[in-house]
């Protein structure tokens, strides 16, 4: 069997590592940057209209969807699942 040393094997090993909790740290990111853009979108909108009372409809919503994903997301915690984007 023509194996590789053994400090080849730990820097190969090393380095999968690193791209793997790179990849997992970007695609966690970019997850948290849609909410919170999504977030602040629907917040303003419903700031700016809330004259004409549609605003109350969509800070209504937006309320509902922010206490939806702090609940999913303690869910997922509690059964030891990732979060879908």
């Amino acid at each position: 069997m023509n194996l590789p040393a053994p400090d080849e094997k730990t820097a190969s090993l090393k380095t999968l590592t690193t791209v793997i909790y790179a990849l997992y740290a970007l695609s966690l990111f970019m997850g948290l940057t849609a909410i919170v853009w999504w977030g602040v979108l629907w917040t303003v909108l419903g700031a700016i209209t809330w004259i004409i009372l549609i605003g109350w409809v969509i800070l209504g919503v937006a309320f509902v969807w922010f206490i939806y994903r702090i609940a999913k997301g303690w869910l997922n915690l509690n059964d030891n699942k990732p979060m879908p984007l």
